[in-house]
């Protein structure tokens, strides 16, 4: 089931980018001048993601669009605004997203937002908070239920890291 969410997203994402043919060629055009190819660094940017984490002192809420379609593995957190264990962990998790941005990407999702149910039923969703970590591909790496403490996000995200 989370493959077909993964070709699902990726499937979003070609119709948000677009797909672009390369222009032909003919016999009669020069041939191209040899670059050197760039290599990107980072994924190009998806719309509607922040520009900066998420501060430590308040939510804030993605969309399940953003599921595997960074290019980055990510931590998908399904939250609630009133749930006291979702704020007890924000601050860990927002400094953690603060201390690996750039290389992990955070997507927070609002389970009581009608439009995060498919993204919920994916991920086998039953209470909060959820939290599961994602290769760039959307392959379920580890997930965890309730409060987590910050040495286990860490180990699975040095661990991961340190494999890629």
């Amino acid at each position: 089931m989370l493959r077909r969410y993964a070709f699902w997203a990726a499937g979003v994402l070609l119709i948000v980018t677009g797909c672009r043919a390369a222009p032909a060629t003919t016999p009669d055009d020069p041939a191209p001048a040899t670059e050197t190819p760039e290599v990107a660094t980072e994924p190009p940017p998806v719309a509607g993601r922040p520009d900066e984490p998420a501060s430590p002192d308040q939510f804030r809420a993605d969309s399940a669009e953003h599921i595997a379609a960074t290019g980055r593995p990510q931590l998908i957190e399904f939250f609630a605004y009133w749930c006291s264990v979702c704020n007890a962990a924000r601050p860990t998790v927002h400094r953690l997203e603060a201390e690996y941005w750039g290389r992990i990407d955070f997507v927070y999702l609002d389970i009581d937002d009608p439009a995060n149910q498919e993204a919920m039923q994916a991920y086998g969703f039953t209470a909060q908070p959820l939290f599961v970590f994602i290769d760039a591909d959307g392959n379920e790496i580890e997930r965890w239920f309730g409060y987590t403490g910050e040495t286990a996000f860490r180990e699975a995200f040095d661990e991961y890291l340190n494999s890629h």
